[in-house]
């Protein structure tokens, strides 16, 4: 599921990211998980895929449309990597 981390870095609008993500769980494979929380207690929407080497999960805060948490197998379903966005954004400076 490479469309959650491709808008992780996207500067897309609210709107925009709302609909790729609403288009997103559409797809074959992807299922609307529900409400949970990520790894630092924030709510947020979960969709699921299920792959070939496990179940790839991304939670989206449902009011901003931004991602706060992926989680991906990555050698088999217990082995997971977790990528956690505490803020995202623009900048203009290194550091």
């Amino acid at each position: 599921m490479q469309a959650g981390t491709l808008l992780a870095d996207a500067p897309a609008s609210p709107r925009l990211r709302s609909g790729l993500f609403r288009a997103l769980a559409r797809l074959k494979g992807v299922s609307v998980v529900g409400t949970v929380k990520d790894s630092t207690g924030r709510t947020g929407t979960a969709l699921a895929y299920h792959g070939g080497v496990g179940t790839t999960k991304v939670i989206i805060d449902p009011k901003t449309s931004t991602l706060l948490e992926l989680l991906e197998p990555w050698r088999s379903e217990k082995d997971q990597r977790r990528q956690t966005y505490l803020s995202v954004g623009l900048t203009d400076t290194i550091g």
